[in-house]
């Protein structure tokens, strides 16, 4: 018998409807993601202003181990896409950390500058986690990064993630007006963490959890044959 656990099995026999059998009927079990091939997993970007954090939350994510760096010319200025497999409880995924790709880009000038590289990176991502900075509050920039992934990603709506909020968690309401304010972004409500402290983790990953696991049916129920199926599965 495999070592691989059968995340999506179908029933060979499938019911029997008014007009005779239906197609064939699928049932899900929860995925174990650490099953599946790296390469099939779902892939996250991190997007945002500068200096919010992004770099912080992408080590995090892959617990400080060693990313792989794609070198990017751009304008004879080489930006770096680091890419790792993140690790959030039993979530595996890959992620790319834009962060490189605005090191040296002001304020001022940054999605003029970083627009074909930023959108070459959202091309290959299936879902973005928007972070901004809780303790500077929701910046003009930070609209600007909204307005342009909304003009060349409508089909990515991003998680909004607070950085920073650590400070935050108080009795004074500052939390709460924060995460007011960042609704003005128009992707609903954000959550608060840290990437320091791994403050919110747990409502990042209740919100990545049931998109990943959408995208890995997907993945699976699309495939003609269970052959196919076990193809994006680890060797036993």
């Amino acid at each position: 018998m495999s070592r691989i656990r059968r995340l999506v099995y179908v029933h060979l026999i499938p019911p029997v409807t008014e007009r005779g059998f239906s197609s064939l009927s699928v049932v899900t079990a929860p995925f174990d993601f650490t099953e599946i091939q790296i390469s099939r997993l779902p892939t996250v970007v991190i997007l945002g202003r500068p200096n919010v954090g992004k770099s912080a939350l992408f080590n995090r994510l892959i617990r400080r181990r060693e990313a792989l760096v794609y070198n990017t010319p751009d304008d004879h200025v080489t930006r770096d896409i680091r890419e790792g497999l993140a690790k959030l409880a039993d979530l595996r995924f890959r992620v790319l950390d834009s962060a490189g790709l605005e090191a040296e880009a002001t304020s001022a000038s940054i999605l003029h500058r970083t627009a074909s590289i930023t959108a070459h990176v959202l091309a290959k991502s299936h879902f973005a986690l928007f972070l901004t900075d809780a303790r500077a509050g929701l910046h003009p920039l930070d609209l600007q990064v909204g307005k342009w992934l909304r003009k060349h990603a409508p089909q990515i709506k991003p998680i909004v993630a607070m950085n920073k909020s650590e400070s935050l968690f108080d009795a004074t309401g500052s939390l709460a007006s924060a995460a007011n304010e960042m609704c003005r972004l128009g992707f609903g409500d954000p959550i608060a963490i840290s990437a320091e402290t791994g403050l919110g983790m747990h409502d990042l990953y209740m919100s990545l959890k049931p998109l990943l696991e959408d995208y890995m049916l997907r993945v699976f129920t699309g495939k003609s044959n269970l052959m196919t199926f076990h193809s994006v599965m680890k060797e036993s």
